[in-house]
């Protein structure tokens, strides 16, 4: 990754999702773009003129204030726009970005989960990964929790992960709550193109992983990818949970949904609506 985009509202812990986007800046030698959008459509030119300069001032005040700051390539962008979603979008398709990050927008859960927040909608619109940074960064990502649902969104957002922290340690979990008891036992309600049974599964991830593995040596030569994985008779949202607050877990990356119809499923959903820890999100391409 060479491109990372921040987009921040400059709410209450906005700082943690800007110290994150600096440090992911620095480790990947990459270049940062800032983007903060003025939605307020009633004040008049000259107003958000003066009002975007000193949002600019106090951007720069921030990252001065980051050690990690220094000699970094950053580009800082105003814009007015009554829609920062679709203005998010096409800002990141504009300087090429290959990553979205983002703080968290509000602590109500139950709000969230009847609220459509700009974090969901950068999710639908665009077609990058987006990171919701919860916590404050105080090293590399170094422990991170990949919830293998065996659709798209989950592949693009565990390569995204790895671009993002190859030197971290990987764990995937694959959850099911369907009692298997016969090894070949089949899914209900699952495509045809999704692993139909628990072996299905078992051949699935362990080619998942040769790949990912034969990719990783030839982009780091000498180097070893340091990755598990296991399976869990357990509710996926829930088996991520209880695996986050057992584990020093610092960044979870799932996909969008899986193999049912639904363009962002409820384990994505609740994991978005109340983070145990920072958050990486992907979807397919032709969603």
């Amino acid at each position: 990754m060479k491109h990372l985009m921040l987009a921040t509202d400059l709410c209450a812990n906005s700082d943690r999702a800007m110290e994150r986007a600096i440090r992911l800046t620095k480790e990947l030698d990459a270049h940062l773009y800032i983007l903060h959008v003025i939605s307020d459509e009633h004040k008049e030119p000259d107003d958000v003129q003066e009002r975007a300069s000193e949002i600019e001032d106090l951007i720069k005040s921030y990252i001065g204030d980051y050690k990690q700051a220094q000699g970094l390539s950053v580009a800082i962008d105003i814009i007015r726009s009554t829609k920062p979603n679709e203005t998010i979008c096409k800002y990141a398709a504009k300087v090429k970005a290959e990553l979205i990050v983002m703080g968290m927008h509000r602590k109500a859960r139950f709000m969230d989960m009847f609220m459509a927040t700009t974090f969901s909608k950068i999710l639908r619109e665009c077609p990058l990964p987006v990171l919701m940074v919860k916590e404050k960064p105080v090293a590399p990502y170094q422990n991170i929790l990949c919830g293998n649902d065996f659709a798209a969104g989950f592949y693009r957002s565990f390569e995204a992960a790895v671009a993002m922290a190859p030197a971290a340690h990987f764990e995937i979990m694959h959850a099911y709550e369907k009692p298997l008891l016969y090894p070949n036992t089949r899914y209900v309600d699952v495509k045809e193109s999704c692993p139909q049974n628990k072996e299905d599964c078992e051949k699935a991830m362990l080619e998942f992983i040769d790949e990912q593995k034969r990719r990783y040596s030839e982009k780091y030569p000498g180097k070893e990818m340091d990755i598990d994985h296991y399976f869990v008779e357990s509710d996926p949202y829930y088996a991520l949970i209880e695996k986050t607050q057992t584990g020093k877990v610092e960044l979870i990356c799932v996909g969008t949904h899986g193999c049912e119809t639904a363009k962002i499923g409820p384990v994505t959903n609740s994991l978005m609506a109340d983070p145990p820890c920072d958050i990486l999100v992907d979807k397919a391409r032709d969603e």
